[in-house]
């Protein structure tokens, strides 16, 4: 981070304002900061509570609660109800279709005849089980572009494939889980954020890489280590 703020310094880089001009925001109507932080901190205790009670389908549940809770909180703050309604409501469809085709173009994929011979190839090396199956995991999500599309799929018609017992469940979980951030910065995620700051690939490849691809690798073959050894 010093380095990059270093960087910025030498090339006089400043924000911009890409969406609109600093004057178009009224500061004196913004909520504070205990009220804004209210409905996430209620969606991440809701679900770590219910995640401990075992709870079905917590998430669904704490989302609910929370958009409910930041509608009785921001309603005084918003200019009109139905704009941020419309927008949230247009928001949720993208964000439930874009991994949907992610998981039927995956799916087409991995049924193709072509994608037997990469399985079998990948079966083929001298890997332990988990290791193969991160492996085929990174080549999924590099094709697919969609880390909750690659982890339904993996989850679904691979795992089942693999020899895992002698293995922790939470274990082979979260070596999966962390494995298609470790691919290059093409997540449905990280495009979103994409959408949301204006920024491009070419201002944000560099950073993103470090900051995240580095440092999931860096963790994949740590808490891979540490697994065999406490699991």
């Amino acid at each position: 981070m010093r380095v990059e703020l270093n960087r910025s310094i030498k090339n006089d880089e400043i924000f911009e304002d890409r969406f609109g001009k600093e004057d178009e925001i009224d500061y004196g109507n913004l909520p504070p900061f205990g009220v804004s932080i209210a409905p996430l901190a209620t969606l991440f205790l809701a679900i770590i509570a219910g995640s401990f009670l075992s709870i079905d389908s917590i998430t669904i549940y704490a989302l609910v609660i929370s958009v409910i809770l930041a509608t009785l909180l921001f309603h005084r703050y918003l200019d009109g109800h139905q704009n941020s309604l419309n927008n949230g409501a247009a928001n949720s469809i993208t964000s439930v279709m874009s991994p949907a085709v992610a998981v039927g173009f995956g799916t087409v994929i991995t049924t193709a005849p072509a994608f037997e011979n990469i399985m079998t190839f990948i079966q083929s090396l001298p890997l332990t089980p988990i290791m193969s199956l991160v492996l085929l995991t990174a080549i999924l999500q590099l094709v697919m572009g969609s880390a909750s599309g690659v982890l339904g799929i993996i989850s679904e018609r691979f795992i089942p494939l693999y020899d895992l017992s002698s293995y922790n469940p939470g274990f082979v979980h979260r070596m999966v889980l962390m494995t298609p951030a470790f691919m290059p910065p093409q997540v449905g995620v990280l495009l979103t954020f994409y959408n949301v700051t204006g920024l491009k690939h070419e201002e944000s490849y560099r950073d993103v890489m470090v900051s995240l691809n580095l440092g999931v690798a860096l963790s994949l073959v740590l808490g891979y280590f540490l697994g065999l050894l406490f699991f």
